[in-house]
């Protein structure tokens, strides 16, 4: 009577849809029911995530950002829920730039090209054009071709745009400490870019685009001050082999070579050379700067040079004469008065003229050499009032310092003193 049963039919799983409900926010963090049919349940809330369910639903993708704020890497995002109640951003970042994505989303479909990446140059512009730590110098000749006449060139010349963005995100890295991760990273970010773009320039340089790309070679140099010091990174030598900051320098001098030596003060630039020609004062009297007791140091130097036999003294002597100049323009000279040219009242008058003979002397670590540039980092001192050379004058003093014996060392001990003093004013 046992007859063999049938085998029992298995029955299948039955098929469903899977539900589309639910906003994009949540379904990118793998939360479900995010649906407003459902009082009192809010997983999102649940998980402190925003949703945006209650938006309008577009057929184009929220725009991806690219330009967040952190002060540290993000969170690794792992499968499945978040369980985890962690802050997607840090709490301190600029709270506009986080408002920025949310925002967007709200905006009508007119405005679905703009990204936040966009909003964040569109801010970097902002902070470049309004900000400035000196009133005194709004509207001068100086201002208005920094932050007028070079932003002006940028919409012609795009690359200028991208040093400018990297600049002012080096500058809100400098007023932002607990930010400057991530404004160093936007920052490299835009310098790269224009840096590809000024190189394809340069094959090119003619009348037209000449004042862009001396504006551009300018920013570079610009932008590894405001980077800040490195270890092992000097402007004139480097622990590494030759110094980024003087390779960029010599391109300066080659693009005004190549296109003339006036374009500093023409074209779009000539409001430079507006102002006098002529200084009858030095910069220690119009700034009211300590008085500086130089000479008598310089003349040591100089005569120890010279008794040195060193067959390669003369590029050291072209050195000290030529900082001598700039030392009569900045704290005068016998009797502390100077009249000459203005341009010897600017300390990068020096760095521009040096020979490579005395910077190959500085990587060879020479001592006399070495000294001597620490005399110009005092003179870079008189400028640490602007932001992006603070810091510079006492790093490049400790690793030169660092790097000489007992005897030598002795030949700073005035720069010191008179730092010292400096920093008390």
């Amino acid at each position: 009577m046992s007859e063999k049963s049938e085998p029992r039919a298995i029955k299948s799983r039955r098929p469903h849809r899977k539900s589309r409900n639910g906003c994009g926010n949540c379904k990118q963090r793998k939360i479900k029911a995010c649906i407003p049919s459902l009082p009192g349940l809010d997983p999102a809330q649940l998980f402190d995530v925003e949703c945006s369910y209650s938006q309008p639903r577009s057929t184009t993708p929220p725009p991806c950002s690219i330009f967040l704020i952190s002060n540290g890497p993000l969170v690794q995002r792992r499968r499945g829920r978040p369980r985890t109640r962690f802050p997607e951003r840090n709490p301190t970042a600029d709270e506009g730039l986080l408002m920025s994505q949310s925002s967007l989303r709200r905006m009508p479909e007119t405005y679905r090209s703009y990204s936040v990446d966009n909003i964040g140059a569109y801010r970097l512009l902002h902070h470049y054009l309004t900000w400035t730590d000196n009133p005194a110098i709004t509207g001068s000749p100086q201002n208005n071709v920094i932050q007028v006449q070079v932003s002006q060139l940028g919409f012609t010349y795009p690359f200028l745009l991208d040093f400018i963005h990297g600049f002012s995100a080096l500058h809100l890295a400098h007023l932002q400490p607990e930010s400057q991760r991530h404004y160093h990273a936007v920052a490299d970010r835009f310098n790269s870019m224009g840096l590809r773009a000024l190189a394809s320039a340069l094959h090119d340089i003619d009348t037209n685009n000449c004042h862009a790309i001396y504006a551009g070679s300018v920013f570079v140099c610009f932008n590894i001050f405001a980077r800040g010091p490195l270890p092992g990174e000097y402007l004139l030598f480097s622990e590494s082999g030759p110094a980024i900051w003087f390779q960029l320098l010599k391109g300066v001098r080659s693009i005004l070579g190549r296109a003339g030596s006036n374009i500093p003060y023409t074209g779009p630039f000539q409001r430079l050379s507006a102002g006098q020609q002529e200084a009858h004062q030095p910069v220690s009297v119009t700034r009211g700067l300590p008085p500086l007791d130089w000479i008598d140091h310089f003349q040591r130097l100089r005569d120890h040079v010279i008794d040195s036999g060193d067959p390669d003294a003369r590029f050291d002597i072209e050195a000290l004469d030529s900082l001598w100049v700039c030392y009569e323009a900045t704290w005068g000279g016998v009797n502390g008065t100077y009249q000459g040219d203005t341009k010897n009242q600017l300390a990068f008058v020096w760095t521009y003229h040096l020979k490579d003979e005395f910077v190959l002397r500085l990587q060879a670590s020479k001592p006399i050499s070495l000294i001597i540039f620490a005399y110009f980092a005092h003179l870079l001192g008189t400028l640490e009032h602007i932001w992006f050379i603070s810091r510079w004058p006492q790093h490049i003093t400790s690793g030169i310092y660092s790097r000489l014996n007992e005897s030598h060392r002795s030949w700073l001990q005035w720069i010191l003193e008179a730092t010292n003093r400096q920093d008390e004013n």
